[in-house]
């Protein structure tokens, strides 16, 4: 699988997630530079950027679908 798939495939894992903070985050970094088409390589990790209060929502939100 392409770095680009697993990119959107895990992104696409959180969506609803994602969408309880939206429209208060950006995917940046290696990540964003892939999904707009910039071959870079490889990356380990999908930054996101939010506020503080989202950044916990979102943590929280994720450890706890990954419980079930």
């Amino acid at each position: 699988m392409k770095i680009k798939d697993k990119i959107t495939q895990s992104l696409a894992s959180i969506t609803v997630e994602l969408q309880e903070i939206s429209p208060d985050f950006y995917v940046i970094g290696a990540s964003a530079m892939i999904l707009s088409g910039i071959e870079v390589g490889e990356t380990a990790d999908i930054d996101i950027l939010t506020t503080e209060m989202n950044s916990c929502k979102l943590h929280l939100a994720v450890c706890l679908c990954k419980r079930i």
